[in-house]
């Protein structure tokens, strides 16, 4: 399958133990025995409410959903009346009881359709026919209670992208004229695009991204990275964004910093293999982010250095952050049961290398050996010392190094650590740092 990992690499990883959740990251009850299908993509309206659209297990379609509007203490979980058996796509909320679902055939020749609940489920509405058909539906997103926007793959030799102003009831589609052309063999990804106020990004697999700035009417596209053959895409505000070749190891991501037009590399501390981003709104460079398959992480400086905050098996779909400090991701089993983590308090501290007046950076992070390098660098010559401390502030280890002026890189020893989260500071008296450290 071309757009979804198939859900067999998941399963590998589900005999491992659900380790490493943190006050940061709890399990929530959204109970999927026996459905053969997971959450994939999430639309949360506000703080309380969140929706998910399903992916179906071994690439199969699946039309289930999930919602709660407790902020997580209590789900309902149902399925859209679809005859033709396809799979979530898209998922849109526009509060707890108005929500769009994006549906297409993954595997046959059944194309997309959108529906439409007004009553948080109970009824749905079938609102397209002829759209999508032998197509393939990626996305869909709302600007409001009646314009919205539905973009799949090329269809007749161009995007089919289509612009509704009555809520769904009818929907046009955008002119040829209006959408650059395709590369060949170019496509789109499912739920691969930002929306910001009244602009749209979505990325294709030619490491490209297509942008609009008029609710989806008129369209320009800007090539990202030509490698970037799974282009994922995540803005942060109509100018700032990032992106990334999706669940591919990779030493760096691409960012812009005038809404997609141009794109500049920023390099990792290591190569990762990010797959699904999120960003903290409007904060201009912070995101959150999962590096397949163990680890979810934090920056605050657009990927130049980043933290963990949870540690487990994770899947490969979708994160999405409501805001600072309430966001939503997947668990990859074993207990389907509960089958939802919620990401909680994240605060910008916790994100960033706290008042990081000297530099200090830590590698490997996480620690999985008996040593990790802390880099440092000093501006004048005063006593240094490098501590660690748990989560409660009591000080577990300290070591003294030499305060010579410049850049430096000390072996810090971890033999005698428990795993867990912990706070490595460097001092010097007068400045300080501290970095988010995960010892496994």
């Amino acid at each position: 399958m071309k757009r979804i990992l198939v859900f067999n690499l998941l399963l590998i990883f589900g005999c491992f133990a659900q380790q490493g959740l943190s006050q940061n990251a709890v399990f929530c009850p959204l109970d999927v025995t026996g459905l053969n299908s997971i959450p994939g993509i999430f639309s949360a309206p506000s703080a309380n409410v969140m929706w998910t659209g399903m992916f179906g297990f071994s690439s199969t379609n699946s039309k289930n959903y999930g919602f709660t509007t407790n902020s997580g203490t209590s789900f309902t979980l149902a399925a859209v009346p679809e005859p033709l058996n396809r799979g979530f796509a898209g998922i849109y909320a526009l509060n707890s009881d108005t929500v769009w679902a994006g549906l297409t055939d993954f595997n046959g020749s059944a194309g997309g359709a959108v529906w439409k609940t007004n009553n948080a489920g109970t009824s749905w509405t079938q609102q397209t026919t002829t759209e999508f058909a032998g197509g393939f539906l990626n996305s869909i997103c709302f600007f409001n209670a009646d314009s919205g926007l539905a973009v799949g793959d090329p269809n007749g030799g161009y995007f089919e992208i289509y612009t509704t102003s009555n809520g769904g009831t009818s929907w046009l589609r955008v002119s040829q004229m209006n959408i650059p052309s395709p590369l060949t063999n170019e496509y789109g990804y499912v739920n691969k695009y930002s929306k910001i106020g009244n602009r749209v990004w979505f990325s294709t697999s030619a490491g490209r991204v297509y942008r609009s700035y008029d609710k989806g009417y008129n369209w320009s596209v800007s090539t990202v990275d030509s490698t970037f053959t799974s282009c994922a895409i995540t803005m942060n505000d109509s100018i700032n964004g990032v992106a990334h070749n999706d669940a591919a190891a990779s030493s760096y991501v691409k960012v812009t910093h005038d809404g997609g037009i141009s794109w500049t590399t920023q390099n990792l501390t290591q190569t990762l293999s990010i797959n699904n981003v999120s960003s903290l709104p409007n904060s201009g460079s912070s995101y959150v982010f999962k590096n397949y398959p163990f680890n979810i992480y934090a920056t605050s400086d657009n990927f130049a250095t980043y933290s963990s905050i949870a540690f487990w098996n994770i899947s490969y779909y979708d994160i999405l952050m409501f805001n600072h400090s309430i966001g939503w991701t997947q668990s990859a089993g074993p207990d389907w049961t509960q089958s939802i983590v919620k990401i909680q308090n994240l605060t910008t501290g916790l994100i960033s290398n706290e008042s990081n007046l000297l530099d200090t950076k830590l590698f490997p992070n996480p620690i999985t050996s008996d040593a990790g390098i802390v880099t440092y660098t000093l501006k004048d010559s005063r006593e240094v010392k490098i501590s660690l401390f748990d989560l409660t502030g009591k000080l577990i280890k300290v070591s003294e190094v030499r305060p010579e002026i410049g850049q430096h890189s000390v072996v810090f020893d971890f033999r005698d650590i428990s795993k867990g989260i912990y706070l490595l500071q460097v001092s010097n008296g007068l400045d300080s740092s501290k970095i988010k450290v995960l010892r496994l």
